[in-house]
């Protein structure tokens, strides 16, 4: 795809409307028309970028035990409400001797606007071992305070040198796995938007 740029002549004299019509994003001229178009980020939105999105706002640092290897760790981070529904996910790809004191900003979006505020809601990380595709770990963080429109959540995570999951159930039905910092029952499921997290739910 080819773009032009061109250079606006007088930009002192834009219409102030036009200055300030994007409240959160840029303001652009698209097409022969040169009709408005406005690249806004993800925590707002509306035609204008004048509403803020209620997320979670998701700070992570992580740790690699593994100093001898050159691994490359592909991260999942799911945002999961307590009926078990997938609300956003992102993929991140961590590489230790990279990014050791890199800082990941990330931003989960509510499927629903507003969202849903009689629902609990938590972030679920997986670590896998993208070279061998081997699961390390993972890890589930709770969003506090749900009431307010943005729920800020921050953590350093260490990822471990070898496969952590330590199997403690096996029924019909779930398997009970023991997380970094929690316990989870996996369900069987037709859904594949599902995961439980509440080990009391299957059976």
């Amino acid at each position: 795809i080819a773009f032009q740029a061109k250079q606006l002549k007088n930009i002192d004299r834009l219409h102030s409307k036009q200055e300030w019509f994007c409240h959160r994003g840029i303001l652009i001229y698209y097409g022969k028309d040169e009709s408005d178009k406005r690249l806004g980020p993800p925590s707002y939105y509306d035609s204008r970028c004048q509403y803020q999105n209620q997320r979670a706002s998701l700070s992570l640092r992580f740790r690699n035990e593994n100093l001898n290897k050159l691994d490359i760790i592909g991260i999942i981070i799911t945002l999961i409400d307590n009926a078990g529904l997938i609300q956003l996910h992102e993929r991140v790809t961590y590489i230790p001797i990279h990014d050791c004191n890199t800082k990941i900003n990330i931003y989960l979006l509510y499927r629903d606007r507003p969202k849903d505020t009689t629902k609990n809601y938590t972030i679920r990380i997986d670590a896998y071992d993208k070279i061998n595709l081997l699961y390390l770990t993972s890890w589930t963080l709770p969003v506090k305070f749900i009431f307010m429109p943005v729920n800020r959540v921050s953590a350093e995570l260490i990822i471990p040198a070898r496969y952590y999951c330590h199997r403690v159930g096996n029924l019909k039905h779930r398997e009970q796995q023991k997380l970094a910092n929690s316990e989870f029952c996996r369900c069987e499921s037709k859904n594949s938007q599902a995961t439980f997290l509440d080990r009391t739910k299957c059976n």
